[in-house]
């Protein structure tokens, strides 16, 4: 991407003064942020778990999620961004006393709701879903090219 590319994505008019148009020039020349990559169209992704997302986090996520031990890695890939989602705005975490015992419960301010499963979950668990339906057809997809014989060159 050259430096007039990134002005125009970043709104720098072109008759800016040229000190603006050191912004475009920094943009393009800055390392990405720990975690990301950028791909061959400079779009940028997250790739690591966050900070603290340790194994044993990820695997409790997962197994509260509902995927299985024996799963594709395109599916533990959710428990993973489960961990690191913050809460959606107007949300917040609370600790809560029930029956002399403490419990993480989750309050909406703007409309008062209170809830001990994470606002965020059905996302997550219908995420999961769609990729397993997409693995699925994936497969059906392999094993069908592979019945039909046709060969393909890489």
């Amino acid at each position: 991407m050259q430096v007039q590319q990134m002005g125009l994505y970043l709104g720098i008019k072109q008759d800016e003064d040229p000190y603006i148009w050191q912004v475009a020039q920094m943009a393009l020349s800055a390392p990405l942020a720990p975690g990301w990559f950028a791909d061959r169209a400079a779009a940028a992704a997250i790739l690591l778990p966050p900070a603290g997302a340790a194994d044993e986090a990820v695997q409790q996520m997962g197994l509260y999620l509902g995927i299985k031990q024996d799963e594709d890695p395109y599916i533990w890939q959710v428990a993973q961004m489960a961990l690191s989602a913050p809460l959606p705005p107007g949300w917040a975490e609370t600790v809560m006393e029930t029956d002399g015992q403490p419990t993480v419960m989750f309050e909406n301010a703007k409309t008062g709701a209170v809830q001990q499963d994470h606002p965020l979950d059905n996302y997550f668990r219908e995420l999961m879903r769609r990729r397993r339906k997409e693995l699925l057809r994936k497969k059906k997809a392999a094993l069908k090219t592979l019945q039909v014989g046709k060969v393909y060159k890489i």
